[in-house]
């Protein structure tokens, strides 16, 4: 029985399959005004040498920009004058042995129950399996553009929201 509780007790909660370590993700980048993500949860989430990389457009042109995760988890744990809400509306995570691949489509909010999301994004991420916990290895993400609308399929209304506090579904 003390074996059982010691290994329980050596993976952090919420990381023992890819979906456990998603809704983590999204929890722990959402925040309440004057405050920024949860830098430590962050910590555990990403892996040391993960990398995220964000699609930007500038001059109409697409530019990828990327940060080591440290720097990303640096950025997203800075106070911020509003809030920050993450809201996942789809998600499908494809599975082999200790590789995981996720889609994610999320809904942000500077407001928490605001009607309308300030912008939708898509997420990429790639996850392994190390020690028991999955752990993010990459993340590639882009805001939704003007012109170019997520795909509808990408956007299920019959995804149930895992997280805490999410508004409902419009």
């Amino acid at each position: 029985m003390f074996l059982l509780s010691t290994t329980f007790a050596s993976t952090p909660p919420s990381q023992e399959a890819p979906d456990d370590t998603l809704d983590a993700l999204w929890a722990a980048l959402s925040h309440e005004p004057l405050a920024g993500a949860d830098a430590a949860r962050l910590r555990e989430i990403f892996h040391p040498d993960a990398r995220v990389f964000a699609l930007r457009f500038e001059d109409g042109q697409p530019r990828v920009v990327v940060r080591s995760a440290e720097e990303f988890i640096a950025r997203q744990a800075e106070a911020e004058k509003t809030g920050f809400y993450e809201r996942e509306i789809f998600r499908s995570v494809r599975t082999y042995g200790d590789f995981a691949h996720a889609l994610s489509t999320v809904e942000s909010r500077t407001d928490r129950d605001a009607p309308q999301a300030s912008f939708v994004g898509v997420n990429s991420l790639q996850l392994a399996r190390e020690d028991g916990r999955w752990r993010i290895l990459s993340l590639y993400f882009s805001q939704e553009k003007p012109g170019v609308p997520i795909p509808a399929d990408w956007r299920a209304a019959s995804f149930t929201y895992p997280g805490p506090a999410a508004p409902a579904l419009q």
